[in-house]
């Protein structure tokens, strides 16, 4: 009797570590989906950054060789007052990347939470099982 107690115990034991290994593992995958999600949309803001750039410095040389070309020029005017705006809505940008990394920990941590959930529910299933 006393050595299926222990067995008992030691099979205890056994699973809240295991427990244990799965809560780390849930949070470190769930911190890392976050941040390759932000990586990603960090990615596609630099990109069409990159790409109002260059419209910008194509559209140049127009301006002054060309002026039949006035559309075009009109067309540069407008990609310069969004960079303009955009560099104006730094601070804004700022404001929605932490909210953006907000939303992500948030998320991550419903993520670990509904885990640790399910992990609570299976030992409270095994304790009335025992």
């Amino acid at each position: 009797q006393v050595v299926a107690q222990y067995m008992q115990q030691a099979g205890l034991m056994e699973r809240r570590f295991q427990d244990s290994l799965d809560e780390q593992r849930d949070k470190l995958q769930a911190k890392l989906a976050a941040r390759k999600r932000h990586r990603e949309e960090l990615a596609k803001e630099a990109a069409v950054a990159n790409e109002l750039d260059h419209i910008s410095k194509a559209q140049d040389p127009v301006k002054e060789a060309d002026k039949a070309a006035r559309g075009l020029v009109e067309a540069s005017d407008a990609i310069e007052q969004i960079k303009e705006k955009t560099g104006a809505d730094q601070a804004a940008s700022q404001a929605v990347q932490q909210l953006h990394q907000q939303q992500v920990d948030e998320q991550a941590d419903l993520e670990t939470r509904q885990r640790q959930e399910d992990r609570e529910a299976g030992k409270q299933l095994d304790q009335e099982l025992e």
